[in-house]
């Protein structure tokens, strides 16, 4: 009779025994002498592998053969589970922006004070400006973007010292070059800053005295420096199409003018004034991306 003993241990418990004819499991390979098996009743233990003829089995589910000795056959070994791998997908590995381009129209309206400009002025007149923006994607965050605009201040008024009839028209068009950059991001929307610095090319007052006859005007050119800051509130109403709210202050002053004028278009504009058209300003707008 062969002992089974609960380790491979020298001095481990004997924990039952073999008789010539039991039919049993074995392991593959033995253990410091010692082979692990498996009963027919479900019991582990260890044996010895004399006095063991090994009859290995094409299947490890197929019983053993009955040998004149106890006769144990290997143990299935466990197949290792494979584990699943993420491969990561192209548009994962290497996140790439579909669309790097946009392009954009808006519509802004802004206060704008003449009151150093026109003598006795002590209001402020609302301002009108359109244009567009061409913007390219660096990453998901930022953006550089070009921006030019038309921007008009239109007032009429009559003059309380001599009661005539006054038209005063103030343009530019500024150029802007800058970069935006995304604050918070969701799904459908986005909240963007940005900061641009330019010139407001063909930046002229012109000053009319609807009263005279001609020559009745007066007027300045010049091309400040300009910059702008502002916030965006980008609303993606499909793949390519996305509506857009914007809020900042522009910064658009010229230095020190002094206007050619008339007896009539000029007199009531100071000798010297600096022109200003910057201000708070808000917006609205469209962008198509490609």
């Amino acid at each position: 009779m062969l002992e089974i003993t609960e380790s491979s241990e020298k001095d481990a418990k004997i924990i039952g025994k073999l008789k010539k004819g039991d039919k049993i499991l074995a392991g593959n390979q033995p253990i410091g002498g010692l082979y692990k098996i498996k009963t027919e009743d479900g019991q582990f233990g260890w044996v010895s592998a004399e006095g063991l003829t090994l009859e290995p089995t094409p299947e490890a589910s197929k019983s053993p053969a009955t040998s004149p000795s106890p006769s144990p056959s290997p143990l299935p070994t466990p197949t290792p589970s494979s584990t699943p791998s993420v491969v990561p997908s192209p548009a994962s590995s290497s996140k790439k922006l579909e669309r790097r381009f946009q392009l954009r129209g808006f519509g802004t309206g802004s206060f704008v004070s003449l009151s150093g400009v026109v003598v006795n002025y002590n209001r402020s007149d609302l301002g009108f400006s359109y244009g567009g923006e061409f913007a390219y994607s660096l990453s998901s965050r930022f953006a550089l973007v070009l921006r030019g605009e038309a921007q008009f201040v239109n007032s009429a008024f009559t003059d309380s010292l001599t009661a005539k009839n006054y038209a005063v028209n103030v343009s530019s068009w500024p150029v802007y070059l800058g970069i935006e950059y995304a604050l918070l991001q969701g799904s459908q929307w986005s909240l963007w800053g940005v900061g641009m610095g330019g010139m407001g090319f063909q930046t002229t007052l012109v000053s009319t005295s609807l009263s005279d006859a001609a020559p009745n005007t007066a007027g300045v050119s010049t091309m400040p420096l300009s910059g702008l800051g502002k916030l965006v509130l980008k609303w993606k109403v499909s793949k390519p199409f996305s509506l857009f709210a914007e809020a900042g202050y522009r910064y658009l002053q010229s230095g020190v003018l002094v206007p050619s004028t008339t007896l009539t278009g000029g007199a009531i504009l100071y000798p010297a004034f600096a022109l200003n058209l910057g201000g708070p300003f808000t917006g609205l707008g469209f962008g198509w991306s490609f």
